[in-house]
């Protein structure tokens, strides 16, 4: 659901794929399902951008088409098997499938976000730069030299190669953890070290620095949005806008911790809810605490997000 697609010169060469959004096909067989099973979906709120210059009328309307109806975008492939009922209402959807919350924004807002924001935005180079221009311009720059064109390349050398970079004087950090001392001085409790975990937020004070210097780019990104677990990954401890004494010392505070293949939480109030993510956004579990300690299972990578007392916690699956 709403992406934006915004075909350029190298597309605009392909008047198959120009308004394509997916390409479903029946299984083959080889995994779980039998041969020619499809499977159903739900299509909505994708945009075309018709802005190239390289685009003809004809393929600027079959964009229009799909702008109207995003099923004009979905182009089965056959090499499997027929479609169910032999029609792409067979496979279509009418309602939203029911997944774990995660951030999203209409397909014209998100492009405005992307560009903003995307690549290493807090200090942007060159290549950055005219990447976002040509995207923006629907043009390009250079060509390739083994017979790619359009601004595809063949190499980093056909677009002048690797950018240099000057080095910056580096803040002081008289052990060389990786953390500036004034941050320690400000954020890292006494006995503590980079690699401990910071018991509120689930992740280790290395990691508070690192998003610290990037907190204020995420909030922007996510702003507009709702119903996502990762509003709990603003404002940190050890953020300008976060906790400004160590949480270690809070006694409110749910903690998380691991034990073999659990996780353990301590702290919590009467009728605590605790929901588990794996990274990708999906729910893996779902709990209700009566007790202050509660002990889950957990074999894998995960987001353990907790609201108790009417405050939310959010963890990482502690190491």
């Amino acid at each position: 659901m709403n992406n934006y697609y915004k075909p350029g010169p190298s597309t605009a060469t392909k008047k198959s794929i120009v308004n394509r959004i997916f390409q479903p096909n029946a299984d083959d067989g080889t995994q779980s399902n039998p041969a020619g099973i499809w499977g159903s979906f739900y299509v909505n709120g994708n945009y075309f951008d018709d802005t190239c210059s390289k685009l003809s009328n004809d393929m600027k309307k079959l964009m229009s088409e799909t702008n109207a109806d995003n099923w004009e975008g979905i182009h089965p492939h056959l090499g499997n098997g027929e479609l169910p009922g032999g029609s792409k209402d067979g496979i279509k959807s009418k309602t939203e499938f029911e997944v774990a919350s995660v951030s999203t924004h209409a397909a014209a807002q998100a492009y405005e976000k992307v560009l903003a924001q995307v690549g290493a935005s807090l200090k942007r180079d060159a290549v950055d730069e005219r990447i976002i221009s040509e995207v923006k311009n629907g043009n390009y720059t250079y060509e390739g030299s083994n017979g790619s064109s359009n601004g595809l390349i063949d190499s980093q050398a056909d677009v002048e190669g690797w950018p240099l970079y000057n080095n910056e004087e580096k803040p002081a950090d008289s052990n060389g953890d990786g953390i500036p001392d004034t941050w320690a001085t400000q954020y890292l409790p006494v006995g503590k070290t980079y690699k401990d975990i910071e018991p509120s937020t689930g992740y280790s004070y290395l990691e508070l620095y690192i998003n610290s210097l990037v907190d204020d780019l995420m909030k922007v990104c996510y702003e507009n949005s709702s119903n996502s677990p990762s509003i709990h990954d603003f404002g940190l401890y050890g953020t300008t806008t976060g906790i400004s004494s160590p949480s270690a010392q809070e006694t409110d505070a749910v903690k998380c911790f691991r034990q073999n293949k659990q996780i353990v939480l301590k702290g919590l109030c009467a009728g605590a809810r605790i929901e588990i993510y794996d990274l990708s956004g999906r729910i893996m579990a779902s709990y209700q605490s009566s007790d202050e300690q509660a002990v889950y299972p957990l074999t894998q990578p995960a987001i353990i997000s907790v609201l108790s007392g009417g405050k939310k916690y959010s963890f990482k699956s502690p190491r």
